[in-house]
Protein backbone atom coordinates (compact mmCIF):
# COMPACT_ATOMS: atom_id res chain seq x y z
CA UNK A 1 0.00 0.00 0.00
CA UNK A 2 1.14 3.54 -0.94
CA UNK A 3 2.12 5.66 1.64
CA UNK A 4 1.94 3.22 4.45
CA UNK A 5 4.89 2.35 6.30
CA UNK A 6 5.65 -0.59 8.19
CA UNK A 7 6.10 -0.48 11.79
CA UNK A 8 8.27 -3.26 13.72
CA UNK A 9 7.85 -3.78 17.63
CA UNK A 10 10.70 -5.23 19.34
CA UNK A 11 9.50 -7.85 22.29
CA UNK A 12 9.29 -7.37 24.78
CA UNK A 13 8.23 -4.02 24.46
CA UNK A 14 9.44 -1.43 25.25
CA UNK A 15 13.19 -1.68 25.27
CA UNK A 16 15.33 -2.13 28.03
CA UNK A 17 16.50 1.65 29.02
CA UNK A 18 20.37 2.12 28.58
CA UNK A 19 20.70 2.56 32.39
CA UNK A 20 19.61 -1.01 33.04
CA UNK A 21 21.49 -3.08 30.63
CA UNK A 22 23.91 -5.89 31.53
CA UNK A 23 22.61 -5.55 35.22
CA UNK A 24 23.58 -9.33 36.86
CA UNK A 25 20.73 -12.12 36.42
CA UNK A 26 19.62 -11.52 40.38
CA UNK A 27 17.42 -8.87 40.77
CA UNK A 28 19.34 -8.23 44.76
CA UNK A 29 22.55 -8.21 42.63
CA UNK A 30 21.31 -6.03 39.67
CA UNK A 31 19.16 -3.06 41.93
CA UNK A 32 22.53 -2.91 43.43
CA UNK A 33 24.65 -1.72 40.30
CA UNK A 34 21.65 -0.09 38.40
CA UNK A 35 21.38 2.32 41.94
CA UNK A 36 25.28 3.02 41.47
CA UNK A 37 24.55 3.75 37.71
CA UNK A 38 21.53 5.91 38.51
CA UNK A 39 23.85 7.97 41.42
CA UNK A 40 26.72 8.19 38.77
CA UNK A 41 24.76 9.19 36.21
CA UNK A 42 22.73 11.91 38.43
CA UNK A 43 24.71 13.00 41.35
CA UNK A 44 22.99 15.15 44.22
CA UNK A 45 23.42 18.71 43.09
CA UNK A 46 22.62 18.33 39.33
CA UNK A 47 20.01 19.49 37.42
CA UNK A 48 16.51 17.68 38.11
CA UNK A 49 15.35 19.17 34.03
CA UNK A 50 18.47 17.77 32.24
CA UNK A 51 17.95 14.40 34.19
CA UNK A 52 14.09 14.06 33.51
CA UNK A 53 15.02 14.70 29.82
CA UNK A 54 18.08 12.45 29.65
CA UNK A 55 15.14 9.62 31.08
CA UNK A 56 12.40 10.20 28.97
CA UNK A 57 15.14 10.08 25.99
CA UNK A 58 16.08 6.29 27.22
CA UNK A 59 12.31 5.21 27.64
CA UNK A 60 11.12 6.19 30.89
CA UNK A 61 7.66 7.44 31.78
CA UNK A 62 7.94 10.03 34.36
CA UNK A 63 5.23 10.43 37.52
CA UNK A 64 3.58 13.96 36.57
CA UNK A 65 3.26 14.40 40.56
CA UNK A 66 5.36 13.54 43.30
CA UNK A 67 3.81 10.14 45.06
CA UNK A 68 5.16 10.15 48.44
CA UNK A 69 6.59 13.17 50.41
CA UNK A 70 8.06 15.14 47.32
CA UNK A 71 9.60 11.66 46.12
CA UNK A 72 9.36 12.05 41.93
CA UNK A 73 9.60 8.21 40.13
CA UNK A 74 10.62 7.74 36.38
CA UNK A 75 9.52 4.30 35.12
CA UNK A 76 10.12 1.98 32.51
CA UNK A 77 7.84 -1.59 33.13
CA UNK A 78 8.81 -4.53 30.92
CA UNK A 79 6.58 -7.59 30.62
CA UNK A 80 3.06 -8.59 30.29
CA UNK A 81 2.02 -10.70 33.50
CA UNK A 82 5.10 -10.70 34.97
CA UNK A 83 6.90 -7.16 34.40
CA UNK A 84 10.22 -6.16 34.98
CA UNK A 85 10.76 -2.60 36.31
CA UNK A 86 13.60 0.03 36.39
CA UNK A 87 12.71 3.39 38.53
CA UNK A 88 14.35 6.11 39.23
CA UNK A 89 13.26 8.14 42.06
CA UNK A 90 14.46 11.22 43.43
CA UNK A 91 13.46 14.40 45.42
CA UNK A 92 14.59 17.77 44.27
CA UNK A 93 14.62 21.52 45.48
CA UNK A 94 14.77 24.44 43.03
CA UNK A 95 15.59 22.23 40.03
CA UNK A 96 18.46 20.18 42.19
CA UNK A 97 18.76 16.79 42.74
CA UNK A 98 18.79 16.35 46.77
CA UNK A 99 18.16 12.28 46.70
CA UNK A 100 18.19 9.80 43.78
CA UNK A 101 17.83 6.23 43.81
CA UNK A 102 17.91 3.43 41.00
CA UNK A 103 15.16 0.38 41.78
CA UNK A 104 15.39 -2.67 39.72
CA UNK A 105 12.65 -5.69 40.29
CA UNK A 106 9.93 -7.81 38.80
CA UNK A 107 6.14 -6.81 39.49
CA UNK A 108 4.13 -9.51 39.35
CA UNK A 109 0.42 -9.78 39.64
Amino acid sequence: MLGMRKVRMRWPYPRRPLLGRDLPRTFSEGEKVFDQRVKAQFPVGSSERTMVDQLRSQGFSVEAAPFYDGWRAANVRRGIVIQTLWSVRWRATANRIDEVVGIYGAIAP
